[in-house]
């Protein structure tokens, strides 16, 4: 494992990835080839190439069991085939929460707020490694709710601040002067585990 790329399993001693990884086209593509080549993925929208062909959403091409539909996730041509039903139970543990948000390694979150669920995914873009192209997708259950999403979940607030600071990160990483940085033990649990995440993905061997 290339020394730069090693992430302490202790907060406490841990150091961030390098900068490279977020500046760097060969960093990207090794990311592709080791991490988003052997997870499971969200389908993103149809390309506009894919759309003149045929104008329909992947959700229109894939209703019924056992049908397919041709995608490109990442540049790659893969074919997405619908043969399963699924579900799942919800529950509560008395707790109040403004509130849940659940990660799926690598690219996507599942938010769910008394209005609905917010879907985020995350996804590169070929050749750009410090760029990333952000889709979010509104599913909702209380249409009154919704309405005050900004005023009660302060949904645009929120999402100005999160941009503002990717794009510090972006400027720090770019700089030359950040190299590799350190984790608060008490506050960026969540950012300690992702960064190595990735770093044992990117030395997972074969």
């Amino acid at each position: 494992m290339a020394s730069d790329l090693f992430v302490d399993p202790d907060i406490t001693k841990a150091e961030t990835l390098p900068a490279r990884a977020f500046t760097d086209p060969a960093f990207l593509e090794r990311e592709r080839e080791t991490i988003f080549a052997r997870n499971w993925l969200m389908v993103p929208p149809r390309t506009a190439s894919e759309l003149r062909n045929d104008p329909r959403e992947v959700t229109e091409l894939v209703q019924r069991k056992g049908s397919r539909a041709p995608i490109s996730i990442l540049d790659r041509p893969l074919f997405l085939q619908r043969d399963w039903e699924a579900g799942f139970d919800g529950g509560e543990d008395g707790k109040y929460l403004f509130a849940r948000w659940w990660f799926i390694f690598p690219n996507m979150t599942l938010n769910f707020y008394p209005w609905g669920l917010s879907v985020n995914l995350y996804m590169p873009i070929p050749g750009r490694p410090d760029e990333t192209l952000f889709h979010w997708y509104h599913y909702v259950a209380d249409e009154a709710r919704y309405e005050k999403r900004d005023e009660l979940w302060l949904n645009d607030a929120v999402d100005t601040e999160d941009q503002e600071a990717m794009l510090q990160v972006r400027r720090g990483v770019q700089s030359g002067y950040a190299v590799r940085g350190t984790f608060s033990p008490a506050e960026e649990q969540g950012a300690h585990w992702f960064h190595r995440k990735v770093s044992l993905a990117l030395n997972e061997k074969n």
